[in-house]
């Protein structure tokens, strides 16, 4: 098999293997589907471009996932300037972000639909903190990555990632607080 062949070869078992938890990843970042399309798209695109950067020594998919996680505070930024400029023109309460609706395995309506209460105060509390509190939050507990993997993923020590996680606890407990006085008042 020749180099070029490897290389896709190589690609194609990434593709297959971390295609289902990188996605994830990606929506749980983005808040919407189409945004989170956009982003896993450009991900293999760059991991494509940039193959021959990763040394093997690394897990694949802390590579991927650092990949993802700088692409979205590139997009994120770019974004917040360019709303920043035209901010005369959007009203921010109109722009929600909705994670897709992923229905529990509860049978009982009941339950569905307090699942379905909690998912929205999770999600609006979570477009609200501040990027580094987001990314670690969907690292930790929608991807169960370690506190090491994490670390690697964000290129930070692992005591910041640590002391960052608390913060962002703390942070998605008070904007929880906040999302259902706001629901309650609805």
């Amino acid at each position: 098999m020749g180099n070029a062949e490897s290389v896709r070869y190589d690609l194609e078992t990434a593709l297959e293997r971390y295609k289902h938890p990188l996605y994830r990843y990606c929506l749980h970042l983005c808040g919407s589907a189409s945004d989170a399309d956009d982003l896993f798209q450009d991900v293999w695109v760059r991991a494509l471009k940039h193959w021959d950067r990763y040394d093997g020594n690394r897990s694949l998919e802390n590579w991927l996932f650092t990949i993802a996680t700088n692409l979205y505070r590139d997009r994120y930024r770019k974004a917040k300037r360019w709303l920043g400029r035209m901010k005369q023109y959007f009203n921010p309460e109109l722009q929600q972000r909705d994670i897709a609706n992923i229905p529990g395995s509860a049978d009982d309506p009941e339950d569905l639909l307090i699942a379905s209460y909690r998912k929205e105060l999770v999600r609006r509390a979570l477009s609200r903190l501040k990027d580094e509190h987001r990314i670690l939050l969907v690292l930790y507990y929608f991807e169960e990555c370690t506190y090491q993997e994490a670390a690697e993923i964000l290129r930070i020590p692992e005591g910041t990632v640590k002391s960052r996680l608390n913060s962002a606890k703390k942070a998605l407990k008070r904007e929880v607080e906040v999302a259902e006085r706001e629901r309650d008042g609805d």
